[in-house]
């Protein structure tokens, strides 16, 4: 926290900020609200992702980063488009960027029909929709310097973004090419930003490393991106105006173990994008027991899902015979005829969303085959 944090006035019936310069407060366009606006703002990397939790002012951020740019001299070269799945969805955006725009861009003017931003000095922001992987062929041609997605996880796949890339794109000597998001942890989307960013919850951690080292699918190597992490204790101006909306976010995931963690923690260590993500932290207390070796009379069984281009699966369960088990550290646990336990698996994945090993089915058999004698299972 510095000495003199941005202070919040009413003024006109609006909260302005003012910021400490020469001795004394002074009124501004804008000032970061917090540590992670600041950050994210003050980033070159082209590709930034703003995270955390719910409510930490990552919209405002996400319309400030284009606004950066306004009036410095690029001009119509200064191009942007911002993405949302669905026109209703940006509905609060527009909210935004009418309260927000004119005070940093007195002039600037929204076109209602063309859903586009113009600005005095000839740069221009659209409000596009972009749900299905073939919406990109509205954008087939075109060159923007600006790229902005706003909630990421709610895309199930990472098309959006690498499709999105490749119109990223200027002549104009020197302007800067930036693609910035945000997102909550949780939604259909979770693993695989998880894993493009390398995400697991360090606490107080807000700058995550530079990730300079990604190569896609082809072999070449990707521009370098970042991750920035942010908390609803930042935004003081939300804070001051709703004082009671840190407790409805507890109240709306009190029956939702991952997404109290998601929506008021920011944690990225839950599980999301599952059939059973709203069961799983409510009941996982009750289904997870320690590794045990069923007892030899307990009938023993596999499945086998097989994948090649996609992650694979062989899961391996037991079902009882009524009879008790014993846990390693000698503990005795009854069980009720016709109760089943998962007590293995084998998960064929290259560690990348969606993937598989590409094995031959004798190479699965060999590891099947493997494990069973491993678990003592292979007569």
């Amino acid at each position: 926290m510095t000495e003199h944090p941005t202070e919040f006035r009413l003024l006109e019936n609006r909260y302005r900020p003012f910021v400490w310069k020469g001795g004394k407060y002074i009124e501004v366009a804008f000032a970061p609200l917090g540590p992670s606006q600041a950050a994210f703002l003050s980033l070159t990397e082209e590709e930034v992702l703003y995270g955390g939790s719910r409510g930490n002012g990552k919209t405002l951020a996400l319309l400030m980063s284009f606004m950066m740019h306004v009036n410095r001299g690029w001009g119509s070269g200064w191009k942007g488009v911002l993405l949302r799945n669905t026109v209703p969805m940006f509905v609060e955006v527009k909210s935004l960027a009418d309260e927000w725009f004119p005070r940093v861009c007195p002039g600037c003017k929204y076109n209602e029909q063309k859903s586009v931003w113009q600005f005095p000095s000839g740069e221009s922001l659209a409000f596009r929709p972009f749900d299905q992987p073939s919406d990109f062929n509205n954008f087939l041609g075109h060159s923007y310097t600006w790229i902005g997605i706003e909630e990421l996880t709610l895309w199930p796949t990472d098309k959006v973004l690498k499709s999105m890339a490749t119109v990223l794109r200027s002549t104009v000597p020197g302007i800067p090419l930036q693609i910035r998001m945000t997102t909550n942890p949780f939604s259909v989307g979770h693993n695989w930003v998880q894993a493009r960013y390398r995400l697991h919850d360090v606490p107080g951690r807000v700058l995550w490393p530079v990730i300079a080292d990604s190569i896609d699918d082809q072999g070449h190597k990707e521009p370098a991106r970042r991750y920035v992490h942010g908390h609803i204790l930042e935004n003081t101006l939300l804070l001051k105006t709703n004082p009671g909306y840190l407790d409805t976010l507890k109240a709306a995931t009190a029956d939702n173990e991952s997404k109290f963690n998601a929506w008021c923690l920011g944690s990225w260590d839950i599980v999301a994008g599952g059939l059973i993500d709203d069961l799983w932290g409510k009941y996982k207390s009750y289904v997870l027991i320690d590794d045990f070796e069923p007892p030899e009379n307990w009938k023993l069984f596999r499945t086998y899902d097989h994948g090649s281009g996609s992650p694979g699966v062989v899961q391996y369960y037991a079902l009882s015979d009524g009879s008790d088990f014993t846990f390693s550290n000698g503990k005795v646990r009854s069980s009720q005829r016709g109760d089943l336990y998962h007590i293995g698996e084998i998960y064929t994945w290259n560690g990348r969303p969606n993937e598989g090993l590409r094995l031959l089915p004798t190479e699965i058999a060999r590891r099947i085959i493997s494990y069973e004698k491993l678990r003592g299972w292979f007569n």
